[in-house]
């Protein structure tokens, strides 16, 4: 029979292979080593209470890790719960695993006072009909904007800028009309961890925060690790923009990096980059309390403000 808990530090190895082993069936799907594994789960991740761990009759069945994460509604402060990854085990799959999962998620995130539920999910992807089918409501239906690289002249006149003083040159944005905003600065996640390189950059107004993430990748019958940039912050514009970036994606490219891509709610979208080629990704979201609920009902956007591997 199926059993639902909350996951506990014990449970962190057989979490990270067991998400590893079945996203393996995917094209490309980030890899969660140990490092990246143990970031995530003392920054994304860092309330553990809401990550949940199910099994069938003893064995591994399925799991769903949850974070939380201040957001903004109409200037009404809230808690939401970033959840990702979800993955079941295929020989427990259609045994209303996920959906376990989900609701007890939902019971667990009331329970510690938290307003809303949101996640993303690619379209091309069956799992966002479980979505909607436990009462997520669909909020928004993205692309991400990607680039590759190139031939890049780094400028030496951009002067890097420390990851913990990015919040000091980084201007005060305002919240868009109808978008609940992530409030957590950027920067305050995953700072100083080498499995997860981020650097700042910043020169004359404008600035390009970015995150390195190794992702695994079908290649015929084998997986190469590879590196992908994600851009998740930027501010500035024209000129000073186009360097700062240049610099950016010059030294991720050092890194092995070939390309990189950013969510379409980064403040200032550098030249270059475009939704050319890229899958479409739905964002969902639920309320949990009355506040939240109501908050979810006339959202028309999410500002995601973390990471976003």
């Amino acid at each position: 029979m199926l059993q639902i808990r909350p996951m506990t530090p014990d449970d962190a190895e057989s979490a990270r292979t067991f998400v590893n082993g079945w996203f393996s069936v995917y094209r490309d799907h980030l890899d969660y080593d140990s490092g990246v594994w143990n970031a995530l789960r003392h920054s994304l991740w860092r309330h553990g209470d809401l990550s949940l761990w199910a099994t069938w009759d003893g064995q591994p069945a399925g799991m769903v890790m949850a974070g939380r994460r201040a957001v903004t509604f109409d200037g009404q402060r809230l808690v939401s719960a970033h959840v990702g990854p979800v993955a079941v085990n295929p020989f427990f799959r259609r045994k209303g695993v996920a959906r376990g999962l989900i609701r007890s998620l939902q019971d667990h995130a009331a329970s510690a006072g938290v307003d809303l539920l949101s996640l993303m999910a690619q379209e091309i992807y069956p799992f966002h009909k479980l979505y909607t089918a436990t009462g997520f409501r669909l909020v928004e239906r993205f692309q991400p904007l990607g680039a590759q690289f190139g031939d890049l002249q780094v400028p030496d006149w951009a002067d890097p800028v420390p990851v913990d003083r990015w919040d000091a040159v980084r201007p005060a944005s305002q919240a868009r009309e109808g978008a609940l905003t992530e409030q957590p600065p950027a920067s305050r996640f995953l700072e100083g961890n080498p499995d997860v390189p981020v650097k700042a950059f910043h020169w004359k107004g404008a600035g390009v925060l970015v995150a390195l993430w190794p992702v695994l990748v079908r290649v015929g019958s084998t997986r190469e690790r590879v590196w992908s940039c994600q851009v998740v912050d930027a501010f500035g514009t024209g000129q000073a923009l186009g360097l700062v970036t240049a610099t950016a994606l010059a030294w991720a490219r050092r890194h092995g990096c070939e390309g990189a891509y950013l969510m379409p709610t980064v403040g200032s979208v550098p030249d270059g980059f475009s939704t050319e080629g890229a899958p479409w990704v739905h964002r969902y979201c639920k309320g949990v309390s009355a506040a939240g609920t109501s908050a979810v009902e006339q959202a028309t956007r999410y500002d995601q403000a973390c990471p976003a591997p």
